[in-house]
């Protein structure tokens, strides 16, 4: 049967009343049609030609955009360099500018030009150059912006259209990026490699019985806050009211050493917010165990949005905390920064296998048997339900490992009955010890002790602790790096304190009360001796060297 198809209406297809049905096209005008087609094609034609000549000039504006863009900085990384070598030498900062630009761009701008953005509002905390205002320098003296005068470059295919010139410009920022923290203690012309912060009663342990300086000074020192908007701080006088937040984010601002630049040998106090730089800092006295507690290990909140120093242990992915109460504070001791070590020549002491913890005990097996037998009749009371004991014995094992890199003999101080000399190198040793480098989840490809909380610098003034007395005014003469180890919460008698920890060990606890412990009465600390980092980590101006603590970077 062959198919068929249907009409879907019935009857025959109605037709418009008065008009043939025709083709579709048919009872159009030819004229008309023909006027459309050619209208259109002209409009189309023109809009092609307008937007490819409107391309060819764009793309010769970008490129003299990036040009600009990248001079620009050029100029900043180039300028901010000399900034913070010398925040006061404006005139080098500016020269150095000019210089870049005038080599790297296309067209570069004339000294007037660069005189030609007084109109341009930035916001707080920027200067502008005298004579140089498209120059501006941060409060803090740690970054440079650049702004490149407006330009005109004329179209050329556009000019057809009525477009004449095109503007652009360009800005740039560099600043420093500081990794390493100064803290708000001082360490005197003699200090050794074990040192302590107090702000109360401590046990009689080394080095945190007596004083740790003449009385009423027990090492912290006043800081002013310069205003940092990385940091979130505002300015802010030297004092004990910035204490708190200067030990749990570090200074907010650098420092220098006397007879340095920027101020040679005169001495600027540190009290915000200018000179910058300074070089000397005021010691602190009175009882500070309340705001070092707080900047240690229960505050929270600080203007960097971060909490106390000591909970800050999260920075890398291989940080552990040690439960304290209810807090968890960092757990790396310091020889767990030691590197491998099997190639360099460093002194057997300072093998990772000397500091060696099993279930809360120092495993002396790799220590020999002389040294083993003394620090376990000196310091182990056999206690095993305390860690106090273990803790000591592993301090001094490091004090051995520091004693033998510096080519020196170790004796504990003159309580072991021999003197044990170093076995690896002979004489002081040059290779550095404390180089792991095993993290990978961070941007900047440091060493793992830069990123540890407990790990800082101190400034380390030019006279001795024991010629210090009361609100005393001292000058830098140098950086030291140092570590922070055995934190003593609460109040303490010449036994043990309501807390102590030391990481790498369970905490020694003596009360129910923990919860409510806010104040921190000591804190021992290693001042790692120069050779021991590696990368003049440890030089005296360490915790600005370029590429590690301080990092030249386009914000």
């Amino acid at each position: 049967m062959p198919l068929r198809f249907r009409r879907s209406w019935p009857g025959p297809v109605p037709r418009p009343s008065g008009r043939r049905l025709g083709r579709p096209w048919e009872g159009v005008p030819a004229t008309g049609e023909r006027g459309s087609a050619t209208v259109v094609t002209l409009l189309t034609m023109f809009m092609t030609v307008f937007f490819a000549a409107l391309a060819i000039d764009m793309g010769v504006l970008i490129n003299l955009r990036a040009d600009a863009q990248a001079g620009a900085d050029i100029a900043a990384l180039a300028g901010v360099q000399d900034l913070t070598a010398d925040p006061t030498a404006v005139g080098v900062v500016e020269a150095t500018v000019k210089a870049s630009l005038g080599d790297n761009l296309f067209d570069p701008p004339t000294d007037g030009e660069m005189d030609s953005c007084g109109a341009e509002v930035l916001g707080s905390g920027w200067t502008k150059l005298v004579g140089a205002n498209c120059i501006a320098v941060a409060a803090d003296g740690s970054s440079l912006r650049i702004r490149i005068p407006d330009r005109t470059t004329p179209g050329v295919f556009s000019q057809l259209f009525g477009v004449a010139s095109f503007d652009y410009t360009a800005v740039s920022v560099a600043g420093v990026d500081e990794v390493a923290r100064v803290l708000p203690f001082w360490l005197g012309s003699d200090a050794g490699s074990f040192g302590c912060v107090k702000a109360g009663s401590v046990p009689d342990d080394a080095p945190c019985d007596g004083h740790g300086g003449s009385s009423g000074n027990f090492g912290y020192s006043g800081h002013a806050q310069y205003g940092n908007s990385a940091m979130g701080t505002t300015p802010d006088p030297a004092g004990a009211d910035t204490l708190e937040e200067n030990i749990a984010m570090g200074l907010d601002h650098r420092l220098s050493r006397i007879d340095q630049a920027p101020h040679h040998s005169f001495a600027v106090l540190d009290d915000a917010p200018y000179p910058l730089f300074p070089n000397s800092v005021e010691t602190e006295t009175g009882n500070m165990s309340s705001l070092a507690g707080a900047g240690l290990f229960h505050g929270n909140g600080f203007p960097d949005g971060r909490d106390a120093l000591l909970t800050r242990w999260d920075d890398l992915s291989w940080g552990a905390p040690a439960t304290v109460g209810p807090h968890q504070l960092d757990d790396e001791p310091l020889w767990e920064f030691i590197g491998d070590l099997s190639a360099s020549a460093v002194p057997n002491s300072c093998q990772k296998n000397q500091f060696k913890v099993v279930a809360g005990q120092a495993d002396l097996s790799f220590v020999p048997a002389g040294v083993a037998n003394h620090l376990t009749t000196q310091y182990d009371d056999g206690d095993s339900s305390t860690y106090h004991d273990q803790d000591l014995i592993l301090t001094s094992l490091m004090l051995r490992c520091m004693d033998h890199h510096q080519g020196l003999s170790f004796d504990d101080n003159g309580k072991m009955g021999f003197a044990e000399v170093s076995i690896g190198c002979t004489g002081p040793c040059t290779d550095p010890v404390f180089t792991r480098n095993d993290a990978a989840d961070q941007a900047h490809d440091l060493y793992d002790l830069l990123y540890s909380p407990r790990f800082g610098y101190a400034p380390q003034v030019t006279v001795p602790a024991a010629s210090v007395s009361g609100n005393t005014q001292l000058s830098i003469a140098r950086f030291s790096p140092i570590f922070l180890h055995r934190l003593y919460g609460g109040s303490c008698n010449s036994s043990r304190c309501t807390f102590e920890h030391a990481p790498g060990l369970p905490a020694d606890i003596d009360a129910n009360n923990i919860n409510n412990i806010k104040a921190a009465s000591g804190m021992s600390n290693f001042v790692i001796p120069d050779a021991m980092l590696p990368d003049a980590l440890g030089s005296p101006d360490g915790v600005s060297v370029q590429g590690t603590n301080l990092r030249i970077t386009l914000r």
